[in-house]
């Protein structure tokens, strides 16, 4: 049978008093009722775990990892599609195999710039909303889709019906791709989405290129319907651009001084 008392309770110093009350159902369990405060403590720490998952995922840290992930299984996917086939000699199956160098170094560089562009935002990201991570879903998607164009260009290189296509879905692939890229940082910067720090110099000469890559990629794939070959060596000159530090080498020679006695 069930009893239930009630009694004061000493008073604490948090100022606590309330009836202590149990109830005992059979003979070995009971439940006990606990102070006022302790409870409103039990109840509360679940919404502020809550609270720092919430905070957790809002973190750059996770967008930063997935993204680097698919970035290099990206890249690695193009070494895959490298081969020489027969007839000819070893050395000739070796040369005539350039286009394959060709437009793997093209993709690579223009992968490695992307990643360069998304590690330099991800570090000046103070967090990451819902919409950030699915702009950045779509900017991972035109990266991955990169290998398939670049791997027709490869194959293609001596059929020029086929390749005035081919080079054209890879230019449209880069173009995409950097334009993904400069989406991701306007939007972090409407969002606010930077850290205090984060918006400097650096920040606003990156958005000045926008309006002049995009350009000279557009220029480059009305070229490429007509001069495929032409396309691909503007497609190789900008993704070289966009990976080689100009900017850093200009600043890493500051002016010598001599010094006269």
């Amino acid at each position: 049978m069930g009893a239930c008392y009630a009694g004061s309770l000493r008073r604490t110093r948090a100022g606590c008093r309330t009836a202590h009350c149990s109830l005992s159902i059979g003979p070995h369990v009971r439940i006990a009722a606990v102070c006022r405060s302790n409870v409103k403590e039990a109840v509360s720490w679940p919404l502020t775990a809550i609270r720092r998952v919430r905070a957790d995922r809002s973190a750059p840290g996770g967008l930063e990892a997935f993204s680097d992930g698919v970035f290099g299984f990206a890249a690695t996917l193009l070494v895959a599609d490298l081969a020489i086939h027969p007839p000819g000699g070893a050395l000739e199956q070796v040369l005539r195999a350039w286009p394959s160098y060709l437009a793997y170094v093209v993709s690579f560089l223009t992968i490695g710039a992307g990643w360069l562009a998304h590690a330099a935002l991800t570090d000046r990201l103070a967090r990451a909303d819902r919409i950030l991570l699915r702009l950045n879903l779509f900017l991972l998607i035109v990266v991955v889709f990169l290998p398939f164009p670049t791997r027709l260009v490869a194959g293609a290189a001596h059929h020029t019906g086929s390749e005035r296509v081919f080079v054209t879905m890879l230019g449209l692939n880069l173009l995409a791709i950097r334009a993904a890229g400069f989406g991701l940082d306007a939007y972090s910067r409407r969002g606010h989405l930077y850290a205090p720090d984060g918006e400097g110099e650096d920040l606003q000469s990156e958005q000045r290129q926008l309006l002049p890559i995009v350009a000279a990629y557009g220029v480059a794939i009305l070229i490429g319907v007509a001069l495929p070959n032409v396309a691909v060596a503007l497609y190789c000159a900008l993704a070289f651009y966009l990976v080689w530090p100009f900017r850093g080498l200009h600043r890493s020679h500051p002016p010598v001084h001599s010094s006269s006695e």
